[in-house]
């Protein structure tokens, strides 16, 4: 049988007329010996301490004393009733909530969820090469097309494993924290948000001639080493260059994205570009990639052409670099994979605008 306090708990709930008799009685008289003890201490002005501590003493024991004979006196009855009660823990079951574990799925447990998410933006951008104007216009077109950008601190384009689970986890707070749509934009190298079991953002990016990007770095003060070694006719190599180059910031953190001419590298980069870079734009066909973005991703760039045009009153830099026809092959044989990647994301890009303008 249960605890006999739990049977008092939930006495009211049993339907024997007998039982529920005599525990009413016997709470009818409990009543009104309290009232009785009560008028006593009450009117006894000139009792001391210790008679009242007294009676209350021996009115608790009582009033215990009572109690414990009606439950024997009644036991008996109760345990015919026993399977008609409600214990504390069966009416709590009744009406609490059960505990929900709130852990947010993983995209393999959501199953359906897209890859890509085409609400929240991101911009790695590449430097140099026209990422600035681009940035520009996002703030720009925000108010236009009702969306927020958000420059993220500056940081490392190398990131560890834990670094850019620690990225992917800031950029979600920031959306949790804001109303979606959002763009994001900040230089490093392409970070691969589904390998983290997380949805990826939709990346974009602009780039423009390998050795024209030289040529900007140099104009800013930070001189390459290969373009200083070429003109000094040495016998030359990349070098640290690697890190300032297009390839690293569409391959990713693989160390093999830092390799000169890498294959391996050119591949992996292509794979990112076609799979989460929806249009990469080339500074030297500045319209033809306004376009091809206001027509992919027109929740953010709609109206971009027309912003540029005549709004936004941004002559773009364009700086050559003087090289006597030898020095230049030379330098474009040292940035084979370079050039064959701008060629495939330019090629990429003139067969995005044939197919836009076939269907329109």
């Amino acid at each position: 049988m249960n605890s006999i306090f739990e049977d008092a708990i939930t006495f009211h709930l049993i339907e024997n007329d007998s039982v529920q008799a005599k525990f009413y009685s016997t709470l009818n008289q409990t009543h009104e010996l309290c009232k009785l003890f009560s008028s006593i201490i009450n009117t006894k002005f000139n009792m001391n301490l210790y008679f009242k501590v007294k009676c209350i003493l021996y009115y608790s024991c009582l009033l215990t004393i009572i109690v414990l004979i009606f439950f024997l006196n009644t036991s008996g009855e109760l345990e015919e009733f026993e399977s008609e009660l409600l214990t504390l823990s069966e009416v709590s079951g009744l009406y609490t909530v059960p505990y929900i574990n709130a852990v947010t799925k993983s995209m393999k447990d959501l199953g359906k969820m897209d890859e890509i998410n085409k609400y929240v933006l991101l911009m790695n951008q590449v430097p140099n090469c026209g990422g600035e104007f681009l940035i520009l216009l996002l703030q720009k077109l925000q108010g236009y097309n009702n969306f927020r950008h958000i420059r993220l601190k500056r940081g490392k384009q190398i990131l560890s494993s834990y670094e850019q689970n620690e990225f992917i986890s800031i950029l979600n707070k920031k959306m949790r924290d804001e109303a979606v749509p959002l763009s994001f934009d900040r230089s490093f190298y392409f970070i691969n948000f589904t390998s983290f079991d997380k949805q990826s953002p939709t990346y974009i990016n602009i780039i423009r001639d390998p050795i024209e990007k030289l040529s900007s770095r140099s104009h800013f003060g930070k001189e390459s080493s290969l373009l200083k070694c070429i003109q000094m006719r040495k016998k030359c190599n990349i070098g640290d260059d690697i890190n300032d180059f297009n390839i690293p910031y569409f391959c990713g953190q693989d160390p093999i994205c830092r390799t000169g001419n890498s294959e391996g590298a050119l591949q992996m980069a292509k794979n990112n570009v076609e799979k989460f870079y929806p249009v990469v734009g080339i500074l030297e066909e500045l319209n033809k990639t306004l376009v091809n973005l206001e027509n992919r991703i027109p929740y953010f760039f709609k109206g971009a052409l027309e912003i540029y045009e005549k709004k936004l009153s941004v002559d773009l830099p364009k700086f050559q670099l003087h090289m006597d026809p030898i020095e230049r092959n030379t330098l474009k044989s040292l940035l084979k994979t370079e050039y064959e990647f701008y060629e495939w994301v330019k090629a990429r890009l003139i067969k995005q605008m044939e197919v836009m303008e076939n269907y329109s």
